[in-house]
């Protein structure tokens, strides 16, 4: 990313002093192109959390329960049924196990997800 942007500086930069050339040389296209350059090098590269790179408190935390929560969703997602065996396994209410896997978990102990998961796992190695 860091080449692209230092690739796309230097376009910019040699579009710039062209136009100070000449300006009658620079077509209405060329500023157009200049403009998107201008807006791609303004995005930021992300890094691998997105909680962090919106500004979550707790990002760290949020990124290890979305991850306990997405390994629950593949164990119980190729069943009709497994929602309320699942919820019925890990030892909560359906609404809440509902409520994990449409992302609302924040107020949940990630030690209570990470117990889930375990017990979804081993459920699920046993059944094969």
């Amino acid at each position: 990313m860091t080449q692209v942007l230092d690739s796309m500086e230097r376009a910019r930069a040699n579009f710039l002093s062209l136009h100070r050339f000449s300006s009658a040389l620079v077509s209405p296209t060329a500023i157009s192109v200049l403009q998107a350059l201008e807006y791609l090098m303004r995005i930021e590269a992300a890094s691998q959390n997105l909680y962090a790179d919106l500004g979550v408190h707790d990002a760290d935390a949020m990124q290890r329960k979305a991850a306990l929560v997405s390994r629950i969703h593949e164990l119980i997602s190729s069943d009709p049924l497994a929602i309320a065996n699942a919820a019925n396994m890990i030892g909560v209410d359906i609404s809440l196990l509902q409520c994990w896997l449409s992302g609302d978990f924040r107020g949940t102990d990630e030690a209570i997800l990470l117990g889930g998961l375990q017990q979804l796992e081993i459920q699920s190695t046993a059944s094969r």
